[in-house]
């Protein structure tokens, strides 16, 4: 019943933004060579190569392509840039072409490929948080909210905060129920309530150091997703764990990845970002390589680094024209060989893919927090699986399809944070958010706890009075001080 309602309103909206995406596209056609034509399931993947074509008219993943007498859409599902050419796979419905046999034996004709949109990936990550949705720990409070309501109180323990900053009364009081809500076993839900100045980017990094230092569980035992909306917002969160992780000892120290694109994310915590961090330890590796490496933070590494790969180069052109094989030298070539070839990694920031592969799995699968905005967590799924407990900020911003997206990680613990009050999400399609597609997930839950008649407790804090949604353990509010 959930599917039938929604998935109407979100293909509504992705036809809505096909539109309005293809009228700002600006990549040209190009021709592809088909080298060969699979099917797999309902469709057919077509791999092919393309030269001398500007790679940003190659980054369409929406296009169609013309190929003899037939015509339809395709998404590509990757790409990979050589030296001499590109290699491109698409995937096209199968009811769309004619049977195999006869594309196969039209594999001698070039294809003409035509941009469309630039990403579809995305949403395509939205509709497969919908479908997946039934394998979630929160099935069923994401269905019914009220099911939030039939979990009992948990027995009152003592709890002592364990931030790294010092809050106020208020701001505490929210963190530590929150918390107690995360450490336990049963699938939970928790809204955090709270209009601009209230300190929620403050709470939450809190509330994530609490997660892995707090004395009711094991020192960084946690795993811990971090999200939002926008880019600024991740940020602004990551800025204060990166500074908190500064402060640990080298034993106790979290590991923070800022996940996405490194040109979109603040020059203050790009050193938390996997490119930064990968750079390290090969700088790390080529100085225990090179003992006689001048490098430090005073150096512009890659110009250094560049002068140091033509001297190599002088020496290997040197030992080569010397005929080292089968001499003592020849050792001493083949590490100059391994020394150059990591200097180049360095400078041109350019990877392997299977290296990126298995750099990426292994960072992201040993780090404790990782910060990300809701669209990244569509590619951070190829490298990562699980996540106990997952924090979106700007949740009152977002439509629903998105909120679930970081669901596909197990998550048993779900925190929003937001204010209804701010404006909600943008939706393109009139017809889908007259029938509520713009409504948040966070707004959906409040008001379904709202329509159930609570009785007032008074707010210790303040001495006035305050909703008793409070007594239900599900929405905290912050206040301005």
């Amino acid at each position: 019943h959930y599917k039938s309602i929604i998935i109407p309103l979100m293909k509504l909206e992705f036809i809505s933004m096909l539109e309005r995406d293809n009228t700002r596209c600006k990549a040209k056609p190009f021709t592809l060579a088909a080298d060969q034509v699979t099917p797999y399931l309902d469709r057919y993947i077509i791999l092919g190569r393309c030269t001398g074509v500007n790679n940003s008219d190659t980054k369409c993943e929406l296009v169609v392509l013309e190929w003899g007498k037939f015509k339809t859409f395709a998404y590509m599902s990757s790409k990979r840039v050589g030296f001499s050419n590109v290699t491109i796979v698409y995937e096209v419905l199968a009811k769309e072409l004619a049977d195999l046999e006869d594309l196969r034996a039209n594999l001698k004709n070039p294809i003409t490929v035509r941009p469309m949109v630039d990403i579809v990936r995305v949403e395509f990550g939205a509709f497969n948080a919908v479908y997946q949705l039934e394998q979630s720990p929160l099935l069923k409070q994401i269905l019914d909210p009220m099911e939030l309501c039939k979990i009992k109180p948990y027995p009152k323990c003592n709890i002592q905060y364990n931030g790294c900053d010092e809050l106020n009364n208020r701001q505490k009081h929210v963190l530590l129920r929150t918390y107690r809500h995360a450490i336990e076993p049963t699938p939970n839900i928790t809204l955090i309530q709270g209009p601009p100045g209230t300190g929620k980017s403050c709470v939450i990094a809190n509330l994530v150091h609490q997660l892995l230092y707090g004395n009711e569980v094991r020192i960084l035992d946690q795993k811990v997703l971090v999200c939002a909306q926008s880019n600024a917002a991740v940020d602004v969160i990551a800025e204060k764990l990166f500074d908190m992780s500064q402060t640990k000892s080298p034993d106790k120290m979290f590991r923070l990845i800022r996940f996405g694109l490194l040109e979109r994310i603040s020059p203050k915590v790009r050193l938390a970002t996997l490119p930064k961090i990968i750079e390290r330890n090969q700088i790390r590796k080529l100085k225990a390589t090179c003992k006689n490496l001048q490098i430090d933070h005073k150096v512009d590494i890659k110009e250094y680094l560049r002068n140091e790969i033509l001297q190599i180069e002088a020496d290997i052109e040197h030992m080569k024209m010397n005929n080292v094989k089968n001499t003592v030298q020849e050792e001493v070539l083949l590490e100059k060989q391994r020394q150059i070839q990591l200097m180049r990694n360095i400078v041109n920031g350019v990877l392997r893919p299977e290296d990126e592969n298995s750099l990426y799995n292994w960072h992201l699968k040993h780090a404790n927090v990782v910060c990300t905005t809701l669209s990244s967590c569509v590619k951070l799924s190829k490298y990562v699986n699980y996540f106990d407990v997952c924090i979106i900020d700007e949740a009152t911003q977002c439509t629903e399809p998105w909120t679930l997206m970081p669901l596909k990680f197990g998550i048993n613990t779900l925190v929003l944070v937001g204010d209804t009050q701010q404006l909600p999400a943008t939706v393109l399609s009139k017809k889908a958010s007259d029938f509520g597609l713009g409504t948040s997930l966070f707004t959906r839950i409040q008001r379904c706890i709202e329509s159930v008649t609570l009785k007032t407790v008074a707010n210790a804090d303040k001495g006035n009075n305050v909703s008793s949604l409070e007594s239900t353990d599900i929405i905290f509010s912050l206040q301005t001080q």
